[in-house]
């Protein structure tokens, strides 16, 4: 009512103090929302992960990287200074994707995920795998907005093309 007050240039029916409170309540709830959200991820993505410890398709690299080999390629391993060219789907644990590659371009090897260096300095070219990437390893405790929430474990179908 307060803002509606406002874009008809009407005086406003709380005081200063009680726009301030209404503003500090809100914040403090988003944030209690935040961090609830977060302890749910991290517990959902640690369950995840531990499932995968029993399949035997599944392997763990350095921190927690879960993958699964899909396809071996026989090109050439990138190095920590390599540009890549790649394709990947994202998705949450429950399976919804929240991004994809819509064309594969060159990249440095530096500017993708933590989770994903990690994976592709293993991968040869050619090479398709499935990680699972826990949060810090991936987007961690921000997220990526309107796609990724707090402390999320991920799913990347990740698939390597080429190195140079």
């Amino acid at each position: 009512m307060g803002f509606e007050d406002r874009l008809r240039n009407q005086p406003s029916r709380y005081t200063a103090i009680e726009i301030q409170q209404a503003t500090e309540t809100h914040h403090e709830t988003r944030q209690v929302a935040r961090e609830l959200l977060s302890q749910k991820n991290l517990i959902a993505g640690e369950k995840y992960l531990t499932g995968l410890e029993g399949n035997q398709n599944y392997h763990f690299l350095d921190r927690g990287l879960a993958y699964k080999v899909n396809t071996t390629g026989a090109g050439i391993l990138p190095q920590k200074n390599s540009q890549i060219r790649l394709q990947y789907i994202g998705k949450h644990l429950d399976g919804t994707e929240f991004d994809h590659s819509t064309k594969p371009v060159w990249q440095s090897i530096q500017g993708v995920l933590p989770g994903w260096r990690i994976a592709l300095l293993n991968m040869r070219a050619g090479s398709q795998w499935t990680l699972a990437v826990p949060p810090h390893l991936a987007y961690g405790e921000r997220g990526a907005p309107e796609r990724v929430g707090p402390q999320e474990t991920l799913i990347f179908e990740l698939q390597l093309l080429g190195v140079r």
